[in-house]
C-alpha cells in the first residue's frame, strides 16, 4: 500500500510540474501565431496603402482592392538627379496584379486574414482613420 501511495504522489509531482510548462509552451505558440497573423496584416495593409494611398478601413475593402487591383511600377530610364544630364527623361510605367504579389509574399488567402488563430471564429477589427498632428494629418 505503501508504494501504491508514493507511486501516486510521484504522478502527482511531476505532473504539477509538466503542467505550468505545457501550459507555458501552449501560450508561445498561440502568441507566435497572433504576431505572425498581425505581421501579415500589416504587410497587406501597406499594399493597399501603395496601390490606394491610405489605408483599408475593413477587411472587405482590404481583400477586395488586394484581389482586383494593380501595383504601378515606374521606371525611371536617366537620372533626374544627376544636374549634368542632358538627355530627356522617360517614366515606363508598368501595371503588376496585387494579389500574385500578396500571394507569394503572404503565402495564405486573403479571406482568412481576418480570422484570429485559435480564436474560434472570432475576428480582427481594423479601423483606418486620420488625425491631426503638429498641423499634419497623418
Amino acid at each position: 500500500i505503501l508504494a501504491a501511495i508514493v507511486v501516486g504522489l510521484v504522478w502527482v509531482l511531476i505532473s504539477s510540474i509538466q503542467e505550468p510548462i505545457a501550459f507555458k509552451a501552449e501560450k508561445e505558440k498561440r502568441e507566435n501565431a497572433v504576431i505572425d497573423k498581425l505581421m501579415k496584416i500589416r504587410t497587406a495593409q501597406e499594399a493597399f496603402r501603395n496601390i490606394k494611398g491610405g489605408f483599408a478601413p475593413s477587411f472587405d475593402s482590404l481583400s477586395y482592392v488586394l484581389k482586383n487591383d494593380s501595383f504601378a511600377i515606374v521606371k525611371v530610364i536617366g537620372d533626374p538627379d544627376d544636374p549634368n544630364f542632358t538627355g530627356k527623361i522617360i517614366y515606363d510605367t508598368t501595371y503588376l496584379p496585387a494579389y500574385d504579389s500578396i500571394r507569394a509574399v503572404m503565402g495564405m488567402s486573403l479571406d482568412s486574414l481576418r480570422y484570429v488563430p485559435y480564436g474560434r471564429g472570432q475576428s480582427f477589427d481594423i479601423k483606418a482613420d486620420t488625425i491631426t498632428y503638429q498641423s499634419t494629418t497623418v
